[in-house]
């Protein structure tokens, strides 16, 4: 207990039973919108927020062999994974360096170096596909004539937006900033190590038969975008 304390921003995790539970929400696909000086993580409705609808019963493993039960959840403003304390109020894990992955329902989650958690999509044994959503600032509306607002791609005089990362951008008062959903597949080898999902690290990690996958990722045509031809990509791969 006294692990977990350090490990989050408040103490108090209650102790639950593990139960797996399915995943039943999509990723999410629209663009928000957030008014300048709103917070973002209460404008903003849960459903928009995160991956599960509620918070499911999954377990913190830490990287020294302990563990920690708790209801979690993985929010797509922050790109963590999220849980309730025992005062009801909603965490983000203050250091995710000394986890070493979170189980929610059916999925998996490890820390990333450089911010928040990447969800296992496909295990091939020697690496894992992973991906990382989290939604992007991606342009300012500017009001115009009649209340209508106009998409900008650069912003304008004097007043600040805080986003959900900390980072302060100058705009108009009467200006919104639109938040558009990114994912970003990455594989993950066995030393935790990630690198970008695309044909340069599928050939480094799979050295042994690099003539023959490039020969297979060039005749499939493989999208390097699209999830499913990653899979497709990875379980190839892996079976050689």
């Amino acid at each position: 207990m006294n692990l977990l304390k350090n490990l989050i921003k408040t103490c108090g995790v209650a102790a639950f039973i593990f139960f797996p539970l399915s995943k039943i929400f999509a990723q999410p696909t629209k663009v928000l919108r957030v008014k300048n000086g709103q917070d973002a993580t209460k404008f903003i409705p849960a459903k928009d927020r995160f991956e599960y609808p509620d918070f499911q019963f999954g377990r913190l493993n830490y990287t020294n062999g302990n563990y920690a039960v708790s209801k979690l959840n993985y929010c797509y403003l922050l790109g963590e994974v999220m849980f309730i304390n025992a005062k009801g109020d909603t965490l983000a894990i203050a250091d995710n360096n000394q986890v070493g992955y979170a189980d929610i329902g059916n999925s998996r989650f490890y820390p990333f170096p450089e911010n928040g958690f990447v969800e296992v999509i496909e295990d091939c044994g020697l690496m894992l596909l992973t991906k990382k959503v989290q939604y992007q600032r991606d342009g300012i509306e500017k009001k115009g004539a009649y209340q209508n607002s106009s998409e900008i791609g650069s912003v304008y005089n004097a007043s600040t937006f805080t986003d959900i990362n900390g980072r302060t951008t100058i705009l108009p008062a009467s200006n919104t900033i639109l938040l558009k959903p990114a994912t970003t597949y990455l594989l993950m080898d066995i030393n935790h190590r990630f690198s970008k999902a695309n044909k340069t690290s599928l050939l480094k990690i799979f050295s042994k038969n690099k003539n023959v996958i490039e020969k297979y990722l060039d005749k499939q045509n493989i999208d390097y975008n699209n999830e499913e031809d990653l899979k497709k990509a990875v379980r190839f791969c892996s079976e050689l």
